[in-house]
């Protein structure tokens, strides 16, 4: 039986099993089926969402008297003299920068506003497989996919030339949309243009450092499915196992594919 033969019996094993004892399951709105996609490298994202405990720095010109360190509150809120408090909680530094902007326009001709992430407290990365210490790891800055791995170490039987990166593509995580990455972290490459330095994690991003040897690809895609299910979230049951085993398998992996493999609800 393949790794992926193997998937598909335990989607259905997992599907019958749901469904036992009830003679007329309830009707249920289907979840869109996700989209994945499979890239060579670590994308650039534009955005940095905003969220509690997040530090942002404000400026505008020819106004001294606002720059200010501006300090996301339990409520999502900032205060700024005369416009008073604004929710920024959940929004993108774009948009919370239009967001501020408008508001002081009310006060000031055409206000020039600059803001950045000065503290970041409302970020979390999950790295897994074989590093000293899995788990979540709280961002405090910007931060690379570099640094999370030396926070939680390779083992000595990590494959660092293949880390993979799962990223919902969606800031908000509304959606099902998720990317898969191939980082090549092997400090032994890094004159090679192939290693990606300067990619930069993102709130919910999952790291995982895969084995150099995978023994039986059945018994690795279940606990690779059990660690990452949780993560993605189970009430999608989206787990995009064919595209991390292709990358780890060193095989091209189709950046077409369109279905994820579902193996629970």
């Amino acid at each position: 039986m393949t790794g992926r033969d193997f998937l598909a019996y335990f989607t259905v094993a997992v599907f019958m099993c749901s469904c036992a004892g009830q003679a007329e399951p309830p009707a249920r709105v289907q979840a869109p089926a996700p989209v994945v996609k499979t890239v060579g490298s670590c994308e650039p994202t534009d955005y940095y969402v905003l969220g509690e405990g997040d530090t942002i720095d404000l400026q505008v010109w020819r106004q001294d008297t606002l720059k200010r360190s501006l300090k996301v509150d339990m409520q999502g809120n900032v205060t700024i003299p005369l416009v008073g408090t604004i929710r920024v909680a959940g929004l993108t530094i774009r948009e919370a920068h239009e967001e501020i902007t408008k508001r002081l326009g009310k006060y000031y001709v055409e206000p020039q506003v600059d803001i950045f992430v000065s503290a970041s407290k409302s970020q979390t990365v999950h790295v897994y497989g074989e590093v000293s210490n899995p788990g979540s790891v709280s961002l405090d800055h910007r931060t690379t996919a570099w640094e999370v791995i030396a926070k939680a170490a390779f083992t000595k039987n990590s494959d660092k030339s293949k880390v993979v990166l799962i990223r919902n593509a969606i800031p908000n995580g509304e959606a099902a949309n998720v990317k898969v990455s191939a980082l090549n972290l092997d400090p032994a490459q890094l004159q090679h243009e192939s290693i990606v330095a300067d990619c930069y994690v993102q709130n919910g991003d999952i790291i995982y450092v895969p084995p150099t040897k995978i023994s039986n690809i059945d018994v690795f895609m279940s606990h690779l499915g059990a660690v990452i299910a949780p993560v993605l979230g189970v009430t999608t049951g989206i787990v995009i196992l064919p595209q991390v085993i292709d990358i780890i398998k060193g095989e091209s992996a189709s950046s077409s594919s369109s279905q994820g493999i579902i193996v629970g609800h």
